[in-house]
Parts: C-alpha cells; structure tokens; sequence
C-alpha cells in the first residue's frame, strides 16, 4: 500500500523515455523504478495503472514528458474525509480505553488497601489473596489492551507498549517478589 499518491505520481513524472532501465520490455513503467524514484517502495502495478492507465514509453516520448493524470480533488477529498472519520473513531476509542485503563488502576488501588486494612489474615494470607485478586484483574485488564492494540493495528496504527501494559509487567513482578503486600 502506498503512502502517498503525490510521491508516486512525482515518480511516475521522473520516468525517461529515453532511458532504457525505466520500462519493462512492454514499454510500460518498470515498478521498481517507480518505487526508487517515487520513495513508494511498497507500490505495485495496480497503483500505477489507476494513477496514469495510459503511461507507456511511447506516450512518454510523443508528449515529451509522462502523460501523469494526477487523482481528482474530488476523490482526495472524499479520501480524506473517510480518513478523517477513521481517526476521530480511532481517537474516540483511545481515549475510552484509556478512561479506563484509569478506572482500573484506582480499583486495584483500592483492593490493595483493602486487602491490607484486614487484620485477622495473616501476612501470607494477605499476600496470597492480593496476588490472585491482583493477577486476575491484570488478565482481564491485559486481554482487554490486547484487543485495543489488535484493532488498532488492524486499522494499520502501530501501537508501542503502553504505559499501563508496562506498568502492569513491573507491578506483577514487585508482588512475586515482595515479602509482604505493600500498596
């Protein structure tokens, strides 16, 4: 998938015809070199068929540069507004999980104290029912980041690890190795 149609069609204007490593035997536009001269490496045959479906060598000679149709404003526009609406949904769920991903931690706060306020456990009682109680919520909270993340990539976003899911990896580890449940 190509990132931008400007680069590709500034590539597609690169090409000579006088030079023999630019075409495929076909006389049409090798891809490779569209992609060196465009910074597209990802683009393919189909994107520079539907950006300029009449670029051969022999065109390119007659009219003296490549016949490059640029894509309509229109459909830009229309592009653009679609990936506007996509990333306002995107925003809207990030900030949901996000919301609460908050929500979380202050009830995991919350158990901790309670779980530490209770004065007829014993000390490995206590630790024990907070690394359950803890390791639990952990689970539920990661599987629901990983469906976040996964949609989100889905959607083409690269997603780095988040705060919570770090925080969750270090706060699991202080529990396993803490003599007593300190929160």
């Amino acid at each position: 998938m190509i990132r931008s149609e400007t680069n590709l069609v500034a590539g597609l204007k690169r090409l000579d015809p006088d030079v023999p490593e630019h075409w495929t035997t076909d006389g049409l536009p090798r891809v490779d070199m569209v992609a060196n001269l465009s910074g597209e490496q990802q683009c393919t045959r189909d994107d520079i068929t539907d950006l300029a479906p009449d670029l051969t060598r022999e065109a390119a000679a007659a009219a003296g540069v490549a016949p490059v149709i640029d894509p309509a404003p229109a459909d830009l526009a229309a592009r653009l507004a679609d990936l506007t609406a996509r990333n306002a949904e995107l925003q809207t769920l990030l900030e949901k999980l996000e919301k609460e991903q908050r929500s979380n931690l202050a009830q995991q706060s919350q158990i901790g104290r309670d779980l530490a306020a209770m004065n007829h456990t014993t000390d490995d009682e206590r630790r024990a029912a907070a690394q359950e109680s803890w390791n639990r919520t952990l689970t539920a909270r990661k599987a629901a980041v990983d469906a976040a993340v996964d949609m989100l990539e889905s959607h083409g976003i690269k997603v780095s690890p988040s705060p919570l899911q770090s925080a969750m990896s270090s706060a699991k580890g202080a529990i396993r190795s803490s003599p007593r449940v300190r929160i």
